[in-house]
């Protein structure tokens, strides 16, 4: 069986919606770091996951959630091997998409604004239906995020 998760243009198009909606806070402060991206694109790619590490971080339940073939599947082994979204970010850095910005000695992910935001304004009801929860767990420490994760 195939596996749409594992579809190049998918990993692009969830890098570049994870950096455009959770990049920065509400007070316009970049806040993700690679491995917070790593943990997110994770949470988004197993929806049962996502529902657990919110519930388990009192963010509530999240919504538009439909049980998958895969959600029996996922183990924490399937994150701590992500070394792919480093070569999409390397891409999307290398195609003018994402960038690296430096403050005080912490490298943050940042998209490029390039007029091209209309592109995630029909995403799916799983990601636009739970932003402000991807947007909490961004604005999280990672070793908090790590924690969590571990815990599930």
């Amino acid at each position: 069986m195939h596996d749409f998760r594992e579809e190049r243009y998918f990993k692009v198009y969830l890098v570049l919606f994870i950096t455009n909606f959770c990049g920065k806070n509400n007070n316009g402060r970049n806040i993700l770091t690679l491995k917070k991206l790593e943990i997110i694109y994770f949470l988004i790619q197993n929806p049962a996951k996502f529902k657990e590490f919110c519930n388990l971080l009192n963010l509530g339940n999240i919504t538009g959630y439909k049980p998958t073939l895969y959600d029996q599947s996922v183990s924490l082994i399937d994150y701590l091997d992500l070394d792919n979204i480093k070569l999409t970010v390397c891409y999307l850095i290398n195609i003018g998409k994402l960038k690296y910005t430096n403050v005080k000695g912490i490298q943050y992910i940042d998209i490029v604004d390039d007029g091209d935001s209309d592109f995630f304004t029909d995403s799916y009801e799983l990601l636009t239906s739970n932003i402000n929860k991807l947007k909490k767990i961004t604005s999280m420490t990672e070793p908090k995020l790590l924690k969590s994760l571990m815990g599930l």
